[in-house]
């Protein structure tokens, strides 16, 4: 495994965003240690970059190592060049109440990972319109989602997300 700076890192990060929201859209987390993996590269230079990252507000880290382009972001990738003509406001899905429901639909079942990787995947759905507030999707998660095979609390994960942020995890 190399060790590259932390500009290269960050740009080998950002890169593989832009490729993830080309053909998969917003939405799809992509993991700094599949990167590192596929790159041959350190994951320390990767988290430097990560970290780099999520100070220029390029992206939006979770603390599960994963990340996703910033949404409000997406108009300056645009005018920089970056995203070639795709429009970041346009919809991958048609119908917005399908993509609304699709958007939902990934989490349905038992959740796996930490409840505060689900707390900040749901925020994140809010932030991008999946949600008409941060509360409907902690609600909608505690109707829907169980984690390890017990139920979620809406007001734990509520607290939880913003204990992380207030931490800097997330």
């Amino acid at each position: 495994m190399k060790k590259v700076d932390t500009p290269k890192a960050a740009d080998i990060l950002l890169n593989y965003a832009i490729e993830s929201y080309k053909s998969h859209g917003i939405r799809k987390r992509v993991n700094f240690r599949d990167v590192a993996h596929s790159e041959n590269v350190e994951e320390d230079s990767m988290r430097n970059g990560l970290n780099h990252l999520e100070y220029l507000k390029w992206i939006r880290a979770d603390i599960g190592g994963g990340f996703y382009l910033n949404p409000k972001r997406l108009g300056t990738l645009t005018e920089m060049g970056l995203l070639d003509g795709i429009d970041p406001n346009q919809s991958d899905v048609e119908d917005e109440q399908s993509k609304k429901r699709t958007e939902k639909d990934r989490y349905e079942g038992d959740w796996n990972d930490s409840k505060t990787s689900l707390a900040a995947d749901l925020y994140t759905d809010w932030e991008a319109g999946v949600y008409r507030s941060f509360a409907e999707a902690t609600r909608w998660a505690e109707k829907n989602i169980t984690h390890n095979g017990n139920p979620v609390s809406a007001k734990r994960l509520y607290k939880l997300f913003y204990k992380a942020r207030n931490e800097g995890r997330i």
